[in-house]
């Protein structure tokens, strides 16, 4: 699976038996609204799940300008979206892949 910018893409390499069950795939996907510009030159040029961490990010340096009393606690809205962000990449299962030593007779 590879999430890019504006879409995501998924590799499925099917298996080699003749069942049914194996000629499915089911997903689920979330859809999101369009920007309203046909050319999209005033979208963001970052992952959805970002925004967020920009809003928080953005209004942490602000604050260190206009109201220096809550940067401390901006940063920290910042720090937490910032490590929500990054682990969505990521997966909750460990998955180990092993290829089967096989020795003949030697």
């Amino acid at each position: 699976m590879q999430r890019f910018i504006d879409k995501t893409t998924i590799t499925v390499y099917p298996t080699a038996d003749s069942s049914n069950a194996s000629k499915d795939i089911h997903f689920y996907y979330l859809k999101r609204i369009q920007d309203v510009d046909s050319t999209y030159t005033d979208a963001t040029d970052l992952p959805y799940r970002f925004v967020p961490c920009m809003v928080s990010g953005l209004a942490f340096y602000l604050s260190q300008k206009v109201n220096p009393q809550l940067t401390q606690t901006m940063k920290l809205y910042y720090e937490d979206e910032l490590a929500r962000a990054l682990s969505e990449d990521g997966s909750a299962a460990s998955t180990y892949i092993t290829p089967k030593n096989y020795y003949p007779n030697i």
